[in-house]
């Protein structure tokens, strides 16, 4: 036998409905001018509508199916990995709190505090919506590349379409029956008489109560979920009927009868068969022909039923039976419909059937005796009979009667029972497990969410403990609230960005970034952008801590690039050369292990006219500006040339020779020296400026020349008058002065910021408007300390250079001006960006501690990031604490933090705070948690590659990190015995030849086990019975 449904959910212009129709069919006849009418006539006689009547999503969502009114949430999950023994335990009280939140509304409706709510909860396997993924996240862009763009949307996005699914947690809730009148076209009735659809009128009253009641119930969900829509009824509808087919996902509406006042979404086209003796329901392909019985490509599903469970189920957090399941290869799904029962009335309803168990036991202690009431089994129930009693007296508690199905489906039969033996082998500690005959074409429908239209069998009703709401009366089991959250249905290894609802306005928050890794635990995707938690106003702060070679350089490599693609304005300083050998190898391939690369790079003609090294990503080169403080070009951070402004200039300049000379005291006359020399630099360009509008700025170099007049001066006064000691002195002092303003000229460090007239421009880094700048500092020594400073000519050199940068930081981190996005068409403010590798060697700057304080505590406002990387949390934690002045705002700013594999156990400590709160931890569940954060090799769970992150919502689970494209994977090799094999590949501009490396996700995800397909053909045969009895006359030929 077939069975197709067809769900079509109808928006209506006015206030209409939605309409479905359920038929069951025999197998066609062969197709005959005498025998196609009738079998078309007996098609439509045994049709039999499936109600989904109406829907809307705003105010608030609700659907009718049937009479019933339902509405739902998709619960969050919780991700627990890093969770204390204790908060594991805590944590089934809590997920009690959308339940309870339910029965005090619905009991406080009913006048006498009793209650019974109608619920359904489904557990389904959600693939990635690529699609609404690449939506959303190519709307954050500010000015995206056509490399970005192109690896996006045609290697990325198909890519992680295969990604592992993630558990889909939704909770439906009946709030009332449509019980008005209900107006049908009359012309609609006479023009859908062939597909049996017609438009359903609703008054607007009842609507509206309906649209009340949905809203009270979904804002005391509020806090432990989001709202479902109609995307999330129609993939519920479409995923009960595939089986291990895709679902489908599209949410448009497309117009679909003639000459109608509707719009109607078909949501899902389903053939099924029933397979009697197999208690199986096979699904064929979506894809096969309506007269092809084969079964190439079908698929095949049914649900557990519960047949047996013990009276107390300890709870055991780790083997959690919701947990047990998830963590298997092909994990089930739920379909769980119960009722929840207030205190007084469960209370009542026990009372009442103790009672008959109390009665029985004092008949049997007047007629039979002690031996009578001792038979074991009876003895049994009556002892937990009063026990339960006694509970209840002492402390009223709510319950529930819920009806669990655990749901398999695979490719063949074979592969099926092989499943099922799965599932039963793990829960048998909990529940006995069995696959029903002759009900699984009910269980089937009774998972579609609403009402279950209630089924026969013979004579039986088949919804005896769910007359409200359906449901087929196998395994219905009476217990306490207690058992929905012993289940941990709610765990779920879930980590990165997230969306949220502003409660004012309602608007959403925040997006999905890149593809950054995938969970552990269950091969989910993990998407991360540095400035989603400021979307979300969290803090702007990211930080990645690890030892060497643990994988954090990957990480950040990464993000470097996709950020920068995507059009962040991005800041690197770079200790080391990392971030300058990654821009190399992407720009210009395997060039970059070719003779006198190097000596290019260092001298800064890497892409220039003549030089022999030209690029291979022409626009990622143009758009990259790297600066070394130790090769760079002389004066290529002249105050004057980074400014293009006198007053400015000027103030940077006086700052950096206060960094050059910081040995002098505040008293010594060579201050006031430089004081008169800076007053006739002004006075001269003033002048110059007076006689000529162009006259050039002056340069860091004039300084000397000015102090040399002075030189001059005081030599003439000696000339005439040799007695005048006063005037030696000064001429001394000025030379000395003079001297070494000439050498720094010519230091390291120093002279890149002395420059005269003929300074190339091109060579400056002024205002860091590239898309990616990388100040690159290897071999750069900066002062440990001001004390060095002030003895150390070198050091102060390093340190005016360092300040120098600073300055340019601060300078792109104050310029949160408003300008329109080129690929947004609006204006905004456009996203930066800081990366600060080893942020030792910058905190040790007060300028730069500061800058890092401030860009923490107001990065949000001015959509700054700060991106820290570094060996040790001892960092992290130095700049968080430097932050807690008592002012709470300044405080917890990293609202990511990626832990990669630590050393020893101080560090691991370390940087288990950073990731969670100790508080609530003692000696013992620190030290255990924190020995997960060390090499596999000392016995923790890190390996290369993979790191522990917490998230914006503070949920901390461990990841694999995937750079996706053998390109970016060679470009990010910082190991210096395997960089030159890795970067001797060639690299292309165009991202249709871009390699995707599929080896992180397929090792993460859990693949599901395919089996050969079965002889199939011969068992259809065999097949012909039907489940219900009176349907086996539709097995004749029509």
């Amino acid at each position: 036998m077939s069975i197709l449904f067809i769900v079509i959910v109808l928006l209506l212009l006015m206030v209409g409905g939605a309409a479905a129709v359920f038929m069951i069919r025999t197998r066609k006849a062969p197709k005959t001018e005498s025998s196609s009418g009738t079998a078309e006539r007996k098609r439509k006689a045994n049709s039999r509508r499936l109600g989904y009547r109406y829907m809307e999503d705003s105010p608030a969502f609700f659907f009718i199916k049937d009479r019933g009114v339902w509405t739902g949430v998709r619960l969050d999950t919780t991700t627990d990995e890093f969770q204390s023994m204790a908060e594991q335990e805590s944590a089934v009280d809590s997920n009690l709190e959308p339940m309870q939140a339910l029965l005090d509304y619905f009991a406080a409706q009913s006048g006498k505090r009793e209650a019974s709510v109608p619920c359904h909860e489904i557990v389904r396997n959600m693939p990635p919506d690529t699609s609404d993924w690449s939506t959303r996240y190519d709307a954050s862009h500010w000015d995206p590349t056509a490399l970005f763009s192109g690896l996006v949307s045609d290697k990325v996005e198909p890519h992680i379409r295969d990604a592992a699914p993630v558990r889909a947690r939704y909770l439906l809730i009946r709030i009332g029956e449509q019980k008005g009148e209900v107006g049908i076209d009359p012309a609609d009735r006479i023009l859908d008489a062939d597909d049996e659809l017609c438009n359903e009128l609703f008054t607007v009253q009842e609507l509206n109560s309906f649209r009340n009641q949905a809203a009270e119930v979904l804002a005391r969900l509020a806090d432990y979920g989001t709202p479902m829509d109609r995307s999330d009824l129609a993939w519920l509808i479409r995923k009960t009927l595939a089986g291990t087919h895709p679902v489908d996902t599209t949410t448009d509406y497309s117009r679909t009868r003639f000459a109608r006042n509707t719009w109607f979404d078909e949501l899902v086209f389903f053939n099924g068969e029933n397979l009697k003796q197999q208690a199986a329901v096979r699904i064929p392909s979506p894809d096969a022909d309506d007269d092809d019985d084969g079964v190439s490509g079908s698929c095949y599903t049914a649900a557990l039923t519960v047949s047996t469970a013990e009276s107390r189920i300890p709870f055991d957090y780790w083997n959690a039976w919701g947990r047990v399941l998830r963590r298997l290869p092909n994990p089930p799904e739920i379909s769980w419909r119960y009722r929840l029962v207030s205190e007084r009335l469960w209370k009542r309803m026990l009372d009442d059937a103790t009672k008959t168990i109390a009665d029985e036991v004092n008949d049997r202690n007047k007629n039979g005796g002690e031996a009578a009431v001792n038979n074991p089994r009876f003895a049994e129930i009556a002892a937990e009979s009063a026990e339960v009693r006694e509970q209840m007296a002492l402390r009223p508690q709510p319950g529930m009667i819920g009806q669990l199905r655990i749901i398999i489906s695979a490719p063949t039969l074979k592969e099926l029972a092989r499943r099922e033996q799965e599932v039963k082998d793990v829960m048998k500690n909990f529940v006995k497990l069995e696959r029903r005959k002759n009900l699984q074409y009910a269980l089937l429908e009774e998972q579609l969410p609403g009402d279950f239209d209630t089924a026969r069998m013979g004579s039986r009703v088949l919804a005896k403990d769910f007359r409200d709401g359906g449901g087929v009366d196998v395994g219905t089991r009476y217990t306490d609230l207690e058992i929905l959250s012993m289940a941990r249905l709610d765990s779920a290894p879930t980590v990165g960005d997230g969306i949220e609802i502003e409660n004012a306005t309602g608007q959403e928050l925040g997006w999905y970034g890149h593809v950054i890794g995938y969970a552990a635990e269950n091969g989910a995707i993990v998407h991360f952008d540095p400035f989603v938690p400021m979307a979300r106003n969290g803090g702007a702060g990211t930080a990645i801590i690890g030892a060497t070679g643990g994988g954090k350089s990957t990480l950040a490599l990464c993000l470097f690039f996709w950020l920068s693609e995507s059009g962040v304005q991005t800041v690197v300083l770079d200790p080391k050369n990392d971030f300058e050998k990654f821009v190399h190898y992407i720009a210009f391939g395997p060039q970059v292990l070719e003779d006198g690369f190097a000596e290019a790079a260092a001298a800064g003609t890497l892409g220039l006219p003549d030089s022999p090294f030209q690029p291979i990503n022409r626009q990622f080169w143009d758009d990259t500006k790297v600066v070394s403080l130790t090769t760079g070009k002389s004066g290529s951070m002249e105050p004057w040339l980074l400014t293009d402004d006198f007053e400015e200039g000027e103030a940077l300049a006086r700052q950096q020779i206060d960094h050059l000379f910081s040995d002098l005291s505040p008293q010594d006359p060579r201050r006031n020296s430089i004081e008169l020399a800076f007053t006739k630099l002004r006075e001269t360009y003033k002048q110059g400026v007076a006689d000529d509008p162009n006259y050039p700025l002056p340069r860091l170099s004039q300084l000397a020349d000015q102090i040399a007049d002075d030189i001059e001066y005081y030599s003439g006064v000696l000339d005439k008058h040799a007695e005048k000691i006063d005037a030696k002195q000064a001429r001394d002092q000025l030379i000395t002065l003079r001297k070494r303003l000439e050498r720094a000229e010519t230091q390291p460090y120093a002279r890149l910021l002395f420059g005269h007239s003929d300074v190339d421009e091109g060579s400056m880094i002024r205002g860091f408007t590239h898309r990616r700048t990388v100040i690159t500092m290897i071999g750069f020594n900066p002062p440990k300390s001001q004390e060095e400073a002030a003895v150390n000519e070198s050091a102060r050199a390093a340190s005016a250079a360092m300040f120098t940068v600073l300055w340019q930081v601060e300078r792109v981190f104050s310029a949160a001006g408003i300008s329109i996005s080129p690929h947004r068409r609006k204006k905004d403010t456009r996203p930066r960006a800081l990366f600060v590798d080893e942020a030792y060697m910058i905190t040790a700057f007060a300028a730069g501690a500061s800058l890092l304080n401030r860009a923490l505590r107001q990065g949000r406002s001015l959509y700054f990031a700060v991106i820290i990387i570094s060996q040790q949390a001892k960092d992290i934690n130095r700049i968080e604490e430097a932050q807690s002045s008592g002012d709470e705002a300044d405080k917890n700013q990293f609202s990511t933090v990626f832990v990669f594999q630590q050393k020893g156990n101080a560090e691991a400590q370390a940087a288990l705070k950073l990731l969670r709160s100790s508080t609530s931890l003692d000696d013992e569940d620190s030290a255990m948690l924190s020995h997960r954060l060390l090499k596999q090799r000392a016995g923790g769970s890190l390996s290369t590659g993979v790191c522990v992150m917490k998230d914006a919502d503070e949920r901390v689970a461990t990841a694999h990190i995937d750079s996706l494209f053998d390109e970016l994977f060679r470009a990010c090799q910082t190991n210096a015995t395997q960089r030159a094999t890795a970067q001797s590949h060639p690299i292309s501009s165009d991202p249709r030849e871009w390699t995707l490396n599929p080896a992180v996700r397929d090792r993460t995800q859990f693949t599901a086990v395919i089996g050969g397909l079965d002889d199939a053909e011969s068992e259809i045969a065999t097949r012909m019975g039907f489940e219900y009895g009176e349907f086996d006359d539709l097995a004749q030929p029509a």
